[in-house]
């Protein structure tokens, strides 16, 4: 009551801006036919595994799920942050500080959700057991490949994002709609075809790709955006240090039995190679200095503590 007196913004008024409600109606359908759209796919997918395999591989399904979920909501507290200063920057036209949120966040988003999902993806089968007892049949397979898709999602969500900021969505969001409208289509007709329960992870695995790259282009489309930068400088680098931190990490597999230590050790040589990977080969020189400048300050903390 108190702002809604002091500030007239805040009042509750009729508007009579037809063509501002036209623009805000077209931007709320256009949402909303991408969730629904992926809804669809989401939900379509758990049913076609459970009518051509039954209960206990949707099960096994529906379990690899739950732990993308948990993980998108650590690492949506991060990705939640940049939205706001992507947003901020597009309405100053400040586009080359939009550019930098994009590649740094894309980047820092990616090493996130590696540094959790290394380990679980290399002692799947080990962490399922040791939560459910006895693991449904598939379901360590089925975590490790949708991981992975969660992984490649990872490069276009600041790419959305920055689209939505513009209020350019007509194009992406019917393309985007239609590829997941497609997803359930193929993973339907690979079924029907005898393919294997995983076909559908593979498939959209495959589609998380073309997404990006659509995403990459619709981006091009509407602000300045350097495409070779992005694919070369912060794809390509991301791919490197994940295959890196995948190799060292996993070492002992082949020198130990599958055991908690095991997993320890998994987790500390992913959690350094990472890091060591990510500084040396994806960061740039002001991201560098910035790493340097955060990491003297969290150690600096932890001799204060001491």
């Amino acid at each position: 009551v108190y702002i809604a007196r002091r500030y007239k913004e805040a009042r509750i008024c009729l508007s009579s801006d037809k063509k501002l409600m036209k623009e805000m109606l077209h931007f709320t359908l256009m949402l909303v036919l991408a969730i629904f759209a992926k809804l669809f796919r989401d939900q379509g997918i758990v049913i076609l595994v459970n009518l051509f395999f039954g209960l206990a591989i949707n099960a096994a399904y529906a379990i690899a799920i739950q732990i993308k979920q948990v993980i998108d909501n650590f690492t949506s507290n991060f990705k939640q942050s940049v939205v706001p200063q992507l947003m901020s920057s597009y309405g100053e036209n400040n586009i080359e500080r939009m550019n930098k949120l994009i590649f740094s966040g894309t980047k820092i988003t990616f090493f996130l959700t590696l540094l959790i999902t290394c380990p679980i993806i290399l002692e799947s089968e080990y962490l399922l057991n040791l939560w459910l007892g006895k693991a449904p049949e598939s379901s360590s397979m089925y975590t490790s490949l949708i991981l992975l898709e969660f992984i490649i999602y990872s490069f276009p969500y600041f790419l959305v994002q920055t689209i939505h900021a513009t209020s350019k969505l007509r194009k992406i969001q019917i393309i985007t709609s239609s590829i997941y409208l497609f997803n359930t289509l193929c993973c339907y007709l690979a079924l029907l075809i005898g393919a294997n329960c995983y076909s559908v992870v593979y498939i959209s695995i495959i589609i998380s790709v073309l997404l990006l790259i659509i995403s990459v282009k619709c981006v091009s489309d509407v602000i300045q955006f350097d495409v070779m930068y992005f694919y070369t400088n912060i794809v390509c680098k991301c791919v490197l240090v994940s295959a890196l931190t995948f190799a060292v990490s996993m070492i002992p597999l082949f020198i130990l039995d599958s055991s908690f230590l095991r997993l320890v050790f998994i987790t500390i040589l992913s959690s350094i190679s990472l890091i060591f990977g990510g500084y040396c080969i994806a960061l740039n020189k002001e991201e560098r200095t910035l790493y340097r400048k955060v990491g003297g300050y969290i150690i600096g903390k932890i001799r204060f503590c001491k």
